[in-house]
């Protein structure tokens, strides 16, 4: 079953009832009552502080994208997407939220027939990219490969302290 055929296969009774509670986005809400994205509401978004992750973009509104990847209108997805991916993310302005928001994208991804799949690779792909060109990133190698160093000289720094 793919996502564009959730609402169909309802039965009329059924899309009837979700109409009259307000469901505005029956193939998110299918999915979610099925847990899909459990767990983000929980996570108090704020505390990670001013956020990248879309310029102008509060981080109060992390969850709302998320939810969005699967809005039934594509330009709502493809503006969560860019807003949990694009912009300050795959510019190497990684923040505090992104190790939380990265969950939710791979659940996202792993739909089947998921329609903006290409565009949450390239999202990731490009953040990864990003990281890896990053002298911040090669900074933080070089220092963890002196620490490593260091450390074995663990054994001669105590006997010379004894």
């Amino acid at each position: 079953m793919t996502a564009a055929n959730v609402f169909v296969l309802l039965s009329g009774a059924e899309q009837t009832r979700k109409i009259r509670m307000g469901c505005t986005n029956p193939i998110r809400d299918y999915y979610e009552d099925c847990g899909m994205f459990e767990g983000v509401d929980n996570i108090d978004w704020e505390s990670f502080g001013k956020t990248h992750i879309a310029v102008g973009m509060p981080t109060r509104k992390i969850p709302d994208c998320i939810h969005n990847m699967l809005n039934e209108n594509q330009k709502n997805r493809e503006y969560a997407i860019a807003g949990l991916l694009g912009e300050g993310q795959h510019l190497g302005m990684l923040s505090e939220a992104t190790p939380s928001i990265i969950p939710f994208v791979l659940e996202a991804l792993a739909l089947p027939d998921y329609a903006e799949r290409s565009y949450l690779i390239m999202g990731l792909a490009l953040m990864f990219d990003d990281m890896f060109q990053s002298q911040v990133f090669n900074r933080l190698r070089l220092e963890i490969r002196v620490y490593d160093e260091i450390k074995k000289g663990y054994p001669v720094y105590k006997r010379l302290l004894s």
